[in-house]
């Protein structure tokens, strides 16, 4: 019961933090200057009127904004003011499984390299091994996946792959797209590079904390082999500060990264996004907004129920006795 008690209240605060966040939205897309009908070409001002009593901008802002609301519990974004007569989220869940793919593979690929890396440098603090794993370490946090997805592109994708075309009639890695392994591997790695850096000097902290605790001497006095002191006294105490940047992070990589997909050319979120702003888009701006906010609620929430089974100890809305 106490469980239930949790779950429900962590949702209900969900869906309030989702409903400001669709308010927010709608009201700062209508507070930014210029107008979205006024691009390159010039129009009459019957056709303008005519296009503002389509998508409903005639309207008083309260009016809009509760046939919004009302809308988006269905699901229901609009249409796209650039993209006539297309439905915002018709675009958007074009777009999403490119973005989510990019984002789920980056995902596992940071969170599994991450999470080892971080416990090989605790079990090895202060020696080389420890020095290389946090430089690299150092190296993904500070290099911007921009100019690291640039070098990659040149090196592997053109110089390295010109060569393997040569000598071995195919080439490794491709410098745009999302179809294939060789248009995939890089993007993953340049998007998944920099939170792997995260979560390793994340885990290692934690992972120091834990090797100092009083029962992982007492399991070392009892004999137990290093792999069972990892498996089944480390591990779950020293993953949990882990599990509170997994949310957020989960979040941002499974919507994909803007960056990396307009240089990689992956036709996800990105693309989307961006023409939108230039254009001036209110519906696909705040659909997408939405739609990623959306995701980081809901990352979190399963963050807050998953510290009920990862570590029972944990008191429910009430004080250690």
């Amino acid at each position: 019961m106490e469980t239930f008690r949790y779950i429900m209240k962590k949702l209900i605060i969900s869906l309030i933090t989702l409903w400001v966040l669709v308010t927010i939205t709608f009201f700062l897309m209508h507070m930014l200057p210029g107008d979205p009908f006024l691009g390159e070409k010039a129009i009459s001002e019957a056709t303008k009127e005519a296009l503002y009593a389509k998508y409903g901008l005639d309207k008083p802002l309260v009016i809009q904004y509760l046939t919004y609301l009302g809308n988006a519990l269905r699901g229901d974004f609009g249409e796209s003011l650039v993209y006539s007569g297309q439905p915002v989220m018709k675009i958007l869940m074009s777009a999403f499984p490119y973005s989510f793919e990019l984002g789920l593979y980056s995902l596992l690929f940071a969170g599994l390299a991450g999470i080892i890396s971080g416990i090989f440098s605790a079990l090895h603090n202060g020696d080389k091994k420890d020095a290389i794993a946090m430089f690299i370490a150092a190296i993904g946090i500070s290099v911007p996946s921009f100019i690291l997805g640039s070098l990659l592109q040149y090196y592997l994708a053109i110089k390295l792959s010109n060569w393997s075309a040569v000598h071995f009639g195919y080439q490794l890695f491709a410098v745009e797209g999302w179809e294939n392994a060789a248009q995939k591997i890089i993007p993953v790695f340049v998007l998944g590079f920099g939170e792997l850096a995260v979560i390793s000097r994340m885990t290692k902290a934690s992972f120091l904390d834990v090797i100092g605790q009083d029962y992982i001497k007492t399991a070392k006095a009892c004999g137990l082999s290093k792999f069972q002191i990892i498996k089944n006294h480390m591990l779950r105490n020293g993953i949990m500060p882990v599990i509170t940047v997994l949310g957020p992070m989960a979040a941002s990589i499974l919507t994909g990264a803007f960056v990396v997909e307009n240089i990689f050319n992956i036709p996800g979120l990105g693309k989307h996004f961006i023409n939108s702003i230039q254009a001036q888009d209110y519906t696909m701006i705040a659909g997408t907004t939405i739609l990623y906010g959306s995701f980081l609620i809901a990352a979190n929430l399963l963050v807050d129920i998953a510290y009920i089974f990862i570590d029972p100890g944990i008191k429910l809305g009430k004080k250690n006795a």
